[in-house]
């Protein structure tokens, strides 16, 4: 199973709370789909893929957790005091009930974080109540300037930055420089979402086949992908490519940027 369809299959049920339902004695898939208010065939459909992955475990046609998911994802068990999750991760935890409410008077030092984040954050996390911010960053484009506007010829650099990699006249462009894509679905896919005007983690399946039309308009000027290569390359879509040794420069262009 490729391992997106295991992160899937986990942050699904870690969201709805299925962990939890598991322990508190649902075992079969019609007491699961009862406990999560969901319909039957989507509870076998994600148990199943669950139990291909090793998180849940089957006998005689009941499930239970596997030891580490009883102990680490199951509200009220995991024994920790501190986690540091991204955003998107710490969202999914709060609405499983991994969470536990800041007590604020033992955090004086709130006072002290950026606005700008927090304020972030509150889009996740009403009243900044269950997250504080640790590190932070974002997902934007890096590009060899004099190399694309060479590409470009007499087009001019858009506003929004994020058109290079994904309107196809600039983008098209682009093919004789390369195109360089992060090879990880948690960073591109939200991005094209964002880009969209959509939810970054949309729960709407329709969001995500636009979000896939979009991308693969792209495909005739990408490159490669992956974390080597593509910091090299003088268009680059990564923002971790400053760890290689490149003259790009990193744009966070009128606010198209996502908190990370």
């Amino acid at each position: 199973m490729p391992s997106q369809d295991n992160t899937a299959a986990l942050m699904a049920a870690v969201e709805v709370g299925l962990f939890t339902a598991v322990s508190e004695g649902a075992g079969t898939y019609e007491e699961v789909a009862r406990a999560l208010a969901i319909h039957v065939t989507n509870a076998e459909r994600l148990m199943v893929m669950l139990c291909a992955i090793g998180l849940l475990e089957k006998s005689e046609g009941r499930h239970r957790n596997a030891a580490d998911v009883e102990r680490f994802l199951v509200a009220g068990k995991t024994g920790y005091d501190l986690i540091v999750p991204s955003s998107n991760w710490a969202k999914l935890q709060l609405d499983g009930g991994l969470l536990s409410k800041l007590d604020k008077t033992q955090l004086p030092n709130l006072k002290y974080l950026d606005p700008a984040v927090q304020a972030q954050l509150a889009r996740m996390d009403p009243g900044n109540d269950y997250m504080v911010n640790w590190l932070w960053g974002f997902t934007t484009v890096g590009i060899n300037v004099d190399k694309v506007k060479a590409a470009l010829g007499g087009t001019p650099m858009p506003d929004n930055v994020w058109d290079l990699v994904f309107k196809p006249e600039y983008i098209s462009k682009m093919k004789g420089c390369g195109v360089s894509f992060l090879d990880s679905a948690t960073e591109v896919v939200p991005a094209a979402l964002h880009y969209l005007g959509k939810p970054s983690f949309s729960k709407n399946p329709g969001d995500y086949a636009a979000a896939a039309a979009l991308l693969g308009a792209g495909r005739v000027a990408l490159r490669s992908q992956g974390f080597g290569d593509g910091a090299g390359n003088p268009l680059a879509w990564d923002r971790y490519a400053y760890a290689g040794n490149n003259p790009a420069k990193y744009i966070d262009p009128n606010e198209h940027w996502m908190l990370g």
